[in-house]
């Protein structure tokens, strides 16, 4: 068992190696902090796509306030 969970690990830190990703305990506050802005995003995002069936906003205007957001 153990020699298999250390292949794990190997194979594990290799393929995480290979794609890019990294977690820092310093990240761990910023990834709290994304948890509470997506949801007020995502319903500014709705906001400006009811505006924009509305009529208010042009295609290319609401293209734009939604990169913003």
């Amino acid at each position: 068992m153990v020699d298999f969970l250390d292949r794990l690990k190997r194979i594990s830190f290799d393929y995480v190696t290979y794609s890019g990703i990294s977690i820092s305990p310093f990240e761990l506050g910023e990834m709290v902090a994304k948890k509470k802005l997506v949801p007020q995003s995502e319903k500014k995002v709705k906001q400006i796509f009811d505006h924009y069936a509305q009529g208010f906003y042009s295609e290319a205007e609401s293209r734009q306030k939604r990169i913003a957001v």
